[in-house]
């Protein structure tokens, strides 16, 4: 799991979007876990876009087309699909993980902001 500090102060609980309970199967030998403080909306932005993006570049034509015809077996549009769901999942989970109102609504404030630094990453 972890927990970010918005504008306020306030901590933001965000689960790892992968279920491995053990952080060293996460990181690289020598990494440490993030603490609260150190998640920026742009730096998760950026991580999300590197999550996605390598998914979305091995899109190719004969993907859409195989997906569109639902042929049988996995293609990189089910990839981009899949990686897409579990990070909708992990932030739909992420906010409605507190009973508090004002902490959702810290929680849901911190993903609006990270998604309009994802759109500026576009530009």
């Amino acid at each position: 799991m972890l927990a970010c500090c918005d504008q306020s102060g306030s901590y933001l609980l965000l689960k790892g979007i992968n279920n491995t309970s053990s952080p060293s199967l996460l990181l690289s030998p020598g990494r440490r876990t993030v603490q609260a403080p150190q998640i920026k909306p742009n730096e998760l932005a950026i991580a999300l876009a590197l999550l996605e993006g390598d998914k979305y570049k091995a899109l190719v034509p004969s993907d859409y087309i195989a997906h569109l015809r639902r042929h049988a077996g996995y293609n990189n549009v089910e990839g981009a699909y899949t990686a897409n769901n579990k990070i909708i999942f992990w932030v739909k989970d992420s906010v409605l993980h507190y009973d508090s109102v004002e902490k959702r609504a810290d929680v849901l404030k911190f993903f609006i902001h990270t998604a309009q630094v994802s759109r500026g990453l576009i530009k």
